[in-house]
């Protein structure tokens, strides 16, 4: 390996170990190559596991995108159709009350970021709703955005009369 080339603490500690057998490694590799592949085919989805009560909608939506996902400012901006400079503040805003990585690890609820270009509806109402189409209970929204089932219901009842 070059000079140039950074590795992990991790990777440095695996190959000095003489402990690591190559059974390890496979499994070890195989886990990562199913996590990549998972994170692959929900690129353009944003795992519901995702959202924290600590940020908003807005926060969490960029937060993810750029510290998860690892894209600029000007390509959020333009994914979610508002300035780089909201794009910049809600990132710093995110970063400012909550300065740890969103958990991403649940991919069984998803939400397409696509969503959020529209703003006709809050980001909670483009969730619930974008749910509650695909037949999935209020209790179970609720739960996964860690919200009372009855607030869920009510932010799906006003994002029907504002469709």
């Amino acid at each position: 390996m070059g000079k140039n080339r950074k590795r992990g603490p991790i990777f440095d500690s695996l190959i000095s170990s003489k402990d690591t057998s190559y059974e390890e490694l496979k499994e070890l590799y195989l886990k990562l190559k199913e996590h990549i592949e998972i994170i692959e085919k929900n690129k353009s989805n944003i795992p519901l596991c995702a959202f924290s009560s600590e940020l908003s909608g807005l926060e969490t939506i960029v937060k993810y995108l750029k510290e998860n996902l690892k894209i600029d400012f000007k390509e959020i901006s333009i994914i979610l159709g508002r300035s780089v400079k909201t794009i910049w503040q809600a990132y710093n805003d995110s970063k400012r009350k909550y300065d740890f990585p969103l958990r991403a690890d649940d991919f069984s609820l998803t939400v397409p970021v696509s969503l959020f270009k529209d703003r006709s509806l809050s980001v909670l109402e483009h969730i619930v709703f974008f749910l509650k189409e695909k037949g999935i209970k209020f209790s179970e929204i609720a739960r996964a955005l860690k919200r009372n089932p009855r607030t869920v219901w009510t932010v799906y009842q006003r994002a029907k009369k504002k469709r």
